[in-house]
């Protein structure tokens, strides 16, 4: 991967964490400060509502242009970044998807979505942990008109969680755990 690749990528996912474009792209910290990229550093709630001084971290985030100058809320941020790193997970082109994660909350919406033009587009939905049971169920019942919905949290409890939810649906899913801020850990 390489700068340019990189660049062209955040125009459309708006925000990333440092450490993963660090990991995916194959760049050092350096490189990606020297090129002139946005850089934020922050301290943020990495995982919504859990307790414990390790809940909130100084993280570096990179924005393209127009998230630069209009400095959005770190809920925002992170929402932007968890969908973003739900996209390197699974390896997915940027030109295949869409990150609308910062859009007023809108139940019905997903956060993006995953298009390859050969089959339906898959919706993207990035849990913070702040949905409630009833909003997760309506949401995955919304989505289940697209056939496959692709979920992704920051906690394993959180990802068993909506699994149990999400499973007693009877809809085709699959919820992944993707923390935003660092590189996820290989699979079982």
């Amino acid at each position: 991967m390489s700068l340019s690749q990189l660049a062209s990528d955040l125009e459309t996912d708006k925000v990333m964490a440092m450490g993963l474009a660090m990991h995916h792209y194959q760049l050092t910290r350096r490189q990606i400060i020297q090129e002139g990229f946005n850089v934020i550093r922050m301290p943020m709630q990495l995982v919504y509502g859990r307790q414990g001084g390790d809940n909130v971290q100084r993280v570096e985030l990179l924005l393209n242009d127009q998230y630069a100058a209009s400095t959005p809320s770190a809920p925002a941020l992170r929402h932007l970044a968890g969908t973003t790193a739900i996209r390197l997970d699974i390896k997915a082109n940027s030109e295949h998807w869409t990150n609308e994660a910062d859009r007023p909350l809108s139940l019905q919406i997903p956060d993006g979505y995953w298009e390859d033009h050969k089959s339906p587009p898959v919706p993207i939905e990035y849990d913070a942990g702040s949905y409630s049971q009833r909003q997760v169920i309506s949401k995955a019942r919304e989505f289940d008109k697209y056939g496959l919905q692709l979920w992704g949290t920051a906690s394993k409890t959180r990802q068993k969680r909506l699994t149990e939810w999400i499973h007693t649906l009877r809809v085709s899913y699959v919820v992944k755990y993707v923390p935003w801020w660092e590189p996820a850990p290989p699979e079982d």
